[in-house]
C-alpha cells in the first residue's frame, strides 16, 4: 500500500507561507454574512490571505468587512471560501 503523504516546504526567512486549497465563490451562493479570504495581489489593496465577512453581495463584486485592513469592493474572481480542516 502507497502512503499518500503531501511534500512540506520548510518555513524559509523571506518565503511566502504554503497557501492551502480554497474553495472558489460563486457568485449567486454568496449572501451576506458568509466569511470569504481575499486571493488577490494588488498594490495598495488588502493583504492576500485576509479573511473577512461578506457584508453585501452586488452584481460582479462584493462589499467585504477585512477587519483592520478595511472595507473593501471585491470582484468575485478575487474571493474563496475558507476550507474546513
Amino acid at each position: 500500500m502507497q502512503n499518500k503523504t503531501t511534500p512540506l516546504q520548510m518555513h524559509m526567512p523571506g518565503m511566502p507561507t504554503q497557501t492551502t486549497a480554497r474553495v472558489p465563490v460563486v457568485a449567486h451562493d454568496l449572501i451576506n454574512g458568509t466569511e470569504v479570504v481575499y486571493n488577490g495581489s494588488i498594490n495598495g489593496g488588502p493583504k492576500q490571505g485576509a479573511s473577512g465577512v461578506v457584508r453585501e453581495a452586488l452584481g460582479r463584486r462584493a462589499v467585504v468587512d477585512l477587519g483592520y485592513s478595511g472595507i473593501w469592493h471585491i470582484p468575485y474572481h478575487f474571493l474563496s471560501l475558507p476550507v474546513a480542516a
